[in-house]
């Protein structure tokens, strides 16, 4: 079997090639998963450390599933080869939700203990809150609309490159 999926490779440069890439994304994305995780861990990202988490480990997920689809798209499905990778992906997948998991309970415990200052806050005070909070809302659509046209683009560019 080992010979056969050399082979393979000899005589399908383009798999191997997509394979590769494949598990350089892999690499990348826990990359930057690990750096992200890294940086929560000492208080570096601020704000948005839930986001950040998720968004690294949607690209590690969405990654991990690319390899493993380019390596069922030659290999034998029932090799041991496969069922390890398999297996892999399976506790990649697992490891990220429990890290979303850990970084979602961090930020329901702050959100917690904002709450009981909202508690605390004279009516006056609940006010000014209130319209910093609509202000904040409104900023952050902002920026998500900025992002999704950022990220729209970066996409286009891709096909467009890749269609060439």
């Amino acid at each position: 079997a080992n010979v056969a999926a050399g082979l393979a490779y000899r005589r399908d440069p383009t798999w191997a090639e997509g394979l590769v890439s494949a598990a350089k994304a892999v690499a990348a994305a826990t990359s930057q998963l690990v750096g992200v995780a890294n940086k929560a861990a000492n208080g570096e990202v601020g704000d948005q450390v839930e986001e950040a988490l998720v968004a690294a480990s949607k690209a590690v997920a969405a990654s991990t599933s690319q390899l493993v689809a380019a390596a069922r798209a030659k290999s034998d499905v029932n090799s041991p080869s496969q069922e390890k990778l398999t297996t892999a992906a399976k506790s990649v997948s697992q490891a990220t939700a429990l890290l979303l998991a850990a970084a979602k309970a961090a930020a329901a415990k702050d959100e917690d203990d904002l709450e009981a200052d909202y508690a605390k806050l004279s009516v006056t005070g609940y006010k000014v809150k209130e319209m910093e909070q609509q202000m904040l809302i409104l900023r952050l659509e902002k920026e998500l609309q900025k992002a999704r046209n950022s990220l729209a683009n970066m996409r286009k560019a891709e096909y467009a490159q890749e269609a060439k």
